[in-house]
This record gives structure tokens, C-alpha cells and sequence, in this order.
């Protein structure tokens, strides 16, 4: 069977207190609703990736996803970010 899946990708948006709360607003909202799915998916701006994986670790339907990877695992790839 396939799993529902819920996702938001946060682009290159939000500064560092702007994804911060909107992590917690997404888990609060979320908190008291049923959800139908089995996964939910957020993937903020790289550099908030490991606060935004704190935040919403509390609830194992959360995951969090980069948005950008390169299948490099080093060099000069402007823009990339390797996995």
C-alpha cells in the first residue's frame, strides 16, 4: 500500500527566526488534527535543516528533507550541496 504523504517546500524563504516559528506553528497546528497522512515532509532553506529537524521531532510523522542535493560527494559545484 502507498503511503500519504504531506510535504512543504519552503524554497529559499524564511530567515532563521521566521523558519523557526514556522516549524513550530506547522507541529502545533498539526498537534490536535487528524492528519491523513503517514508523512509529513518539510524542506527548509538548507541552513535551517538540522534546527528544523529539532523542532519537529517530536512527532515521528515528521520528516525533513533537503532540497537541493548533488550526486558529488565534493568539488566545485556552485550551488550544491552534497548528501
Amino acid at each position: 500500500m502507498r503511503k500519504k504523504i504531506v510535504a512543504g517546500n519552503w524554497k529559499m524563504n524564511c530567515l532563521k527566526e521566521e523558519a523557526l516559528a514556522l516549524s513550530v506553528e506547522i507541529l502545533q497546528l498539526l498537534k490536535d488534527e487528524t492528519v491523513k497522512a503517514d508523512v509529513i515532509l518539510l524542506s527548509p532553506p538548507f541552513p535551517y535543516l538540522s534546527m528544523v529537524v529539532e523542532d519537529v521531532a517530536v512527532d515521528g510523522r515528521f520528516k525533513v528533507a533537503a532540497q537541493n542535493c548533488s550526486h558529488k560527494s565534493s568539488g566545485a559545484f556552485t550551488g550544491e550541496v552534497a548528501a
